[in-house]
């Protein structure tokens, strides 16, 4: 995002305390066994960078280069009910395209 918005969102000085954390872009995916996506919610789904980020591996999808690989997804949101089920939901449609395995905790997780 550019400067200015990020500075408008409170977001500027967090983005430079992180920006030594490597950022996994599109073509690292094929290499990994397994990959765990994280986003925010935003009206009950992703945020729009993932999404965009997420449109962009559409050469993956076509070469069949995530079947198989384990996947899941996490996500929070700044109020109780504030879309998180529904945004995991939305996101597992992706990973079922990607043909990737579905990995996560069962309702019966206690911890």
């Amino acid at each position: 995002m550019p400067e200015e918005v990020l500075k408008k969102m409170g977001a500027f000085e967090f983005q430079n305390k992180t920006a030594h954390i490597p950022v996994c872009t599109v073509d690292e995916l094929a290499s990994a066994d397994a990959i765990i996506f994280g986003t925010p919610t935003r009206f009950g789904n992703m945020c729009g960078q993932m999404r965009q980020f997420l449109d962009a591996t559409g050469q993956l999808w076509a070469k069949g280069a995530l079947i198989g690989k384990a996947g899941s997804v996490f996500t929070s949101s700044a109020t109780q009910h504030g879309g998180q089920e529904s945004t995991l939901l939305s996101f597992h449609i992706t990973l079922l395209h990607y043909g990737m395995v579905i990995v996560g905790l069962p309702y019966s997780f206690q911890g």
